[in-house]
């Protein structure tokens, strides 16, 4: 029996994301939960299940394998139904961000030994690549960067939780903003929250403090539990505050609308000078700044005082 039009599109949509997937390496973890977040989005619950078993398919055969794969998809599930809800965009990406997290933290601890053995492994394979960086010429940089793999890996149980919640954020933010947009183009839905609402709430610096406090006591006694806590939710909230800094600056060059050589300029100095890292000091002195409504109040004085000049010339 022949498909019909709707059905012979959703096997071929199928077809290619099951491909994409396998064919994608890491960035299926990107790939895989959009399709999902648009179909929940959009109350199609049954292709939703389809995607799942699309994703299901492609994980025995992607290097990321099946869990992987299926924690992404749950990840843009969640996404797609707070959408469709109409939360607030940083509730929402905050809370599928802590699922995700759950969903990591509960396949961490089923393969727990298959994952120490990988851990030490790699540990082991950079140590020697360090020791031979001399032999095979590796630039001062690369070796930095391997020194920082190293240093992560020999560490991961004390940053494992934290650096994993501040990734699924990101991604949420991706998989969020992507998903809003999407809707909106297709005129399934209207956006009323986007990236740049994303912000911190202000007691998450009492957080900070207590973290610092952890850190102390870890640094004065070497207690292996405040290290695990203040180590863990440091990376977390770096990765929060990075984001908050990050929607800061969106939100000023979406109302100032820079030329495009400042804007190069901006990019530039963001990736090849190392500024980046800046944007979580920027998010986290928004709490006493409230940045956002500054760069509002002083475009509008702006535009007031060129529209008084345009009547007094006139």
């Amino acid at each position: 029996m022949a498909l019909g039009p709707d059905r012979l599109r959703a096997a071929v949509t199928l077809a290619v994301y099951g491909l994409l997937l396998v064919v994608t390496g890491q960035l299926a973890l990107v790939v895989a939960p959009l399709p999902v977040a648009v179909a929940v989005a959009r109350g199609r619950n049954r292709f939703a299940l389809a995607l799942f078993a699309a994703i299901v398919a492609a994980g025995m055969a992607s290097v990321i394998g099946v869990m992987g794969l299926l924690v992404s998809g749950i990840l843009g599930a969640a996404a797609g139904w707070g959408i469709r809800r109409r939360m607030p965009y940083t509730a929402l990406v905050t809370g599928v961000a802590f699922l995700a997290l759950a969903l990591n933290a509960m396949s961490l601890a089923v393969r727990w030994d298959a994952t120490v053995e990988e851990v030490d492994a790699s540990y082991e394979a950079l140590d020697l690549q360090l020791k031979n960086a001399a032999d095979k010429g590796l630039s001062e940089q690369a070796i930095a960067n391997l020194t920082v793999r190293q240093w992560l890996l020999g560490h991961w149980q004390d940053v494992y939780l934290g650096i994993t919640f501040a990734g699924m954020l990101v991604l949420s933010c991706i998989v969020v903003s992507a998903t809003v947009k999407w809707l909106t183009l297709r005129a399934h839905t209207q956006a009323a929250r986007t990236f740049t609402t994303f912000q911190t709430p202000d007691w998450l610096v009492w957080c900070l403090i207590a973290v610092a406090a952890f850190w102390y006591l870890d640094y004065t006694t070497e207690v292996s539990s405040m290290r695990f806590v203040s180590w863990n939710a440091g990376f977390a909230l770096i990765g929060a505050y990075w984001l908050n800094g990050l929607a800061i600056l969106m939100h000023a060059v979406a109302a100032m609308r820079p030329n495009a050589l400042i804007l190069a300029v901006l990019v530039a100095g963001m990736v090849f000078f190392g500024l980046a890292p800046m944007l979580a000091f920027v998010g986290l002195f928004d709490t006493w700044g409230d940045f956002r409504p500054r760069i509002d109040r002083l475009l509008a004085a702006r535009q007031e005082a060129e529209d008084a000049d345009d009547d007094n010339a006139h």
